[in-house]
């Protein structure tokens, strides 16, 4: 009985907090709705997928239904704040632009490459017999054994810029239709070679935002197309793996029951943090990941907490303890509502940001932003140095491409403008 209450009580909340903040932005599909899907979906998820033996404790649940609330009120707090709905245009030094998108291009399959033949070194035959035995590369850990020199480092994941950047220059008209598919193609296929699936996420997540932030589709468009890309990484998510599971000889588990390590598990896996069934590291805060590995890096200290955490059972194993971890070893229960709260707060920003001056610098930042809140569930990405960097990246991309903006030109007018050059010199409907 406790837990019909709790469950009604918390999704009703989470429903009305998402009400207002689609009533105020006028937008039925921002960070707040795809963190709300992902984490209500786990939550449901980890008081079924487990049975009744591995559903979590009340306790447990109040905490996280706690954190949701908490991230949907800041959100809302910050989007309340009255802001202009339309864009700023933003004008780019054309040619710049496109030679910037094929050079990050380049950078990232000159890292690849790199990578590729740095796994030479493991096998008999020659390099392009690698796609054959990719899983059970994966599968041994050996693919995460090469170390990139510091120049290749960068650009390894470089779609994170030229993802947003070639939906920019197609939704200004100066690349084509055909072209940007290629791009995503590529940038999905680099995902591929370290056969894993968060960055296969990231690139959906990544075209998706910047396609529904600079088009501003109908919500039958919108949706369509967000349920199509998430119905195909879910069954991407499941065929990879089975696949794993059925290569590893030693597994004691079957492919439905290792997908609880990821679908309603971290739930559970949180239980154990709160129970103090966690081997803390006493070096270093958790919540400091992105600080800590800057000072590492100058040798400012000796070792911080690893951002890969044990594994505990659930009862399959799992690493996976939620996004609240973090807050919750270094400052309680209370951390967790008041982390959760703060990051809601802070997307929430830089989406008002990129709802009234969308530049590469806002359009990466809160694409980043929204691929954590999809992690969520899973794992804590907005404490990464990784976000930090990408944005310091476009930063400094942006300075290059963009003009000075006329902010006496709305985004909705130039929109206007790029849609009747296209409808003149192609005759064709204007569409990413």
């Amino acid at each position: 009985m406790e837990y019909w209450f709790l469950n009604i009580a918390g999704f009703s909340g989470s429903i009305f907090l998402l009400w207002m903040i689609t009533r105020i932005s006028g937008d039925n599909l921002t960070h707040a709705h795809l963190f709300s899907i992902f984490w209500g979906a786990n939550l449901f998820a980890s008081q079924v997928v487990l049975g009744t033996g591995g559903r979590p404790e009340i306790i447990t649940l109040i905490i996280s239904f706690g954190a949701w609330w908490f991230f949907l009120v800041g959100s809302l707090l910050v989007i309340k704040r009255p802001f202009n709905r339309s864009h700023t245009f933003f004008d780019l030094k054309k040619t710049k632009a496109i030679v910037l998108l094929i050079l990050l291009i380049i950078l990232q399959w000159v890292s690849i490459s790199y990578e590729v033949f740095s796994y030479e070194f493991w096998i008999e035959g020659p390099v392009f017999e690698l796609p054959t035995i990719y899983p059970t590369f994966r599968l041994s850990g050996l693919l995460s054994t090469v170390d990139l020199p510091w120049f290749f480092e960068i650009w390894r994941w470089g779609y994170v810029w030229y993802i947003p950047l070639a939906v920019i220059l197609r939704s200004k008209g100066l690349i084509s239709r055909k072209f940007l598919i290629g791009v995503i193609s590529l940038a999905v296929l680099s995902t591929l070679i370290k056969f894993t699936r968060a960055p296969i996420i990231q690139v959906g997540i990544m075209a998706l935002i910047s396609w529904i932030l600079l088009y501003r589709p109908k919500p039958f468009r919108k949706f369509f197309l967000a349920s199509n890309m998430a119905i195909f990484g879910i069954l991407l998510f499941i065929a990879m793996q089975i696949f794993l599971i059925l290569l590893d000889p030693f597994t004691r588990f079957s492919p439905f029951e290792s997908m609880g390590a990821y679908i309603g598990g971290p739930i559970k896996a949180y239980e154990a943090l709160l129970q103090g069934d966690f081997p803390r590291e006493g070096n270093g805060f958790y919540s400091f990941d992105a600080i800590n590995f800057i000072l590492f890096k100058l040798s400012l200290i000796e070792g911080y907490p690893h951002l890969v955490r044990p594994f505990t059972f659930i009862p399959t194993p799992t690493n996976l303890f939620t996004y609240l971890d973090a807050f919750t070893l270094d400052f309680g229960i209370l951390g967790a509502l008041i982390g959760s709260f703060t990051i809601g707060a802070i997307i929430s920003w830089f989406y008002r940001k990129v709802r009234t001056s969308v530049n590469l610098t806002s359009l990466v930042i809160y694409c980043y932003l929204v691929y954590a809140c999809i992690m969520a569930p899973m794992n804590n990405e907005f404490i990464r140095f990784n976000l930090i960097f990408s944005g310091i990246v476009a930063w400094i991309l942006n300075l290059i491409i963009v003009k000075k903006p006329d902010k006496s030109i709305t985004f909705q007018h130039a929109r206007n403008i790029n849609f009747e050059a296209q409808r003149r010199n192609l005759a064709g409907k204007y569409s990413p």
